[in-house]
């Protein structure tokens, strides 16, 4: 009788959790898209400023524009990730997704360097400069073993 009276509290139990992680999922969703819409938004009016004050740099606003499309396709892929996990009832902890967005941030980062080093006064000093080409190779390793991992994830099926 105990047993049962036990199942059954944990089986509320375990109800009212999944409820509550449900409703901070949605919460997160909620969040993520209001900052994606925000970042989008500051891009459009990065390119925008392009056309209207003519001393700004077209490298400049490129890149720029591109690091806020990149941070937007971060977020996407979050909500990507999250709406996954809730309409799965079966989901697997996959690292997939993950990867992705870890992929975009390196290659964001790359974008920022970059334009660190292109318009900078500051690269007189090779330590600077030595320190800037140091992490740019780091990332772009990083980027190769990423997309390695997602091919050897997809290949062997761990992911699905």
């Amino acid at each position: 009788m105990t047993e049962i009276k036990s199942k059954n509290f944990h089986e509320k139990l375990n109800s009212i959790y999944i409820f509550f992680e449900k409703l901070l999922f949605v919460l997160l969703i909620i969040v993520f898209f209001a900052a994606t819409l925000l970042v989008v938004y500051g891009a459009i009016s990065k390119f925008i400023l392009f056309f209207i004050s003519p001393g700004t740099s077209i490298t400049h606003i490129a890149l720029e524009v591109a690091d806020k499309i990149l941070l937007a396709l971060m977020f996407l892929e979050i909500m990507h990730t999250i709406k996954v996990h809730m309409l799965e009832d079966n989901f697997v902890n996959c690292v997939e997704p993950f990867l992705f967005v870890a992929i975009i941030a390196s290659i964001r980062r790359i974008l920022i360097i970059s334009l660190e080093i292109s318009h900078s006064s500051d690269l007189s000093k090779e330590f600077v400069f030595s320190h800037y080409m140091a992490e740019l190779g780091v990332l772009g390793i990083l980027v190769v073993i990423f997309v390695v991992c997602i091919v050897w994830l997809r290949n062997n099926k761990i992911c699905s």
